[in-house]
């Protein structure tokens, strides 16, 4: 009993902690902006911004249903080609010779700069953007597997081999088990790029989306999303920062 409580404590600790340091980011943000008096299109505040993230909660939910779309999508692709590709470059030696030094190279490349390739190959619909989070997420989950993979004691190896552990048997019990905490630490990282890929791909070309909303909003004027509106032969600026977007 006194275990689950501590447990309990723990989990709860954990949660609540970051809660408490984001709540008094926020009430210094806003208290900043009060107390300087800085407009709405340089830096609104978090009241501001969750006003019009309400207002404009079935737009966004819309939007953010299409950008989910794509980074579930590409985030699975990459872990697929991730762990195929991982294996074989760990475990034969042609492959690890003649595709690890192209792999590492390949992060050469900004991925934002043949995004756009993509769009003449495929159209403006979903795969250019799931092709586009899968690259960016790829990288860190394919290098961590390979990493785990090839990081299993040669002894215990050996002592697998003693005890007639076939090939399967080792691999199953032994290496994927030891590979894990790296790939899952792979996946940490890329979970987070996935959203950053799909806002990105969104950017390049789209008809939806966060990121299509992005770009829209900068579009009508830079970080304040003015909406200019025309009323009796005079032009009012109504700001709403873009920031709803991205929040």
């Amino acid at each position: 009993m006194e275990l689950s409580d501590n447990r309990l404590a723990r989990i709860l600790g954990d949660f609540v902690a970051p809660m408490i340091v984001l709540g008094a980011f926020f009430m210094l943000w806003e208290w900043l902006c009060v107390l300087f008096k800085v407009p709405v299109f340089v830096l609104p505040k978090p009241s501001d911004i969750a006003a019009q993230i309400l207002k404009d909660r079935l737009l966004l939910w819309q939007h953010f249903q299409f950008t989910l779309k794509n980074v579930i999508f590409g985030f699975f692709l990459a872990f697929i080609v991730a762990m195929i590709l991982g294996f074989l470059v760990s475990h034969v030696r042609l492959i690890n010779r003649a595709i690890y030094p192209l792999l590492v190279a390949s992060q050469t490349i900004p991925v934002i700069a043949i995004a756009p390739v993509f769009i003449i190959w495929f159209g403006y619909g979903i795969l250019p953007k799931v092709i586009t989070t899968a690259l960016i997420c790829f990288f860190p989950l394919t290098i961590n597997t390979i990493t785990g993979f090839t990081s299993v004691d040669p002894e215990i190896k050996t002592l697998f081999r003693a005890y007639n552990g076939g090939w399967f048997q080792t691999f199953a019990k032994l290496t994927l088990p030891s590979a894990l905490p790296f790939i899952m630490s792979g996946l940490k990282i890329s979970a987070t790029l996935s959203v950053i890929g799909g806002v990105i791909g969104e950017w390049i070309g789209s008809e939806m989306g966060l990121g299509y909303l992005i770009i829209q909003a900068g579009a009508q004027i830079s970080d304040g999303a003015v909406v200019w509106r025309d009323h009796r032969s005079r032009f009012h600026g109504d700001f709403a920062f873009s920031g709803r977007v991205t929040a």
